[in-house]
């Protein structure tokens, strides 16, 4: 089991103009040494999207580097 607990659904436009249903759960998620309670929206697909309220809460840094195919996430000090 995941540990999430279900409180919610959402329906989302995705970037690409389809709609994306989603359950809407809290969960525990760990980011290095800190752990912090965060919405978890499960869909059907494959992808995992990281949003900007994920980012905030764990003071962290997406960078995208498309020409070396690098994701790296960091956290800000």
């Amino acid at each position: 089991p995941l540990g999430l607990v279900l409180f919610s659904t959402a329906s989302f436009i995705l970037a690409d103009g389809s709609r994306e249903d989603t359950f809407l759960c809290f969960g525990t998620a760990v980011l290095e040494d800190t752990q912090k309670t965060v919405v978890f929206s499960l869909t059907k697909g494959k992808d995992i999207l990281i949003g900007t309220e994920f980012l905030s809460t764990f003071n962290a840094k997406l960078e995208l580097d498309y020409k070396k195919n690098i994701c790296v996430m960091t956290r800000q000090a």
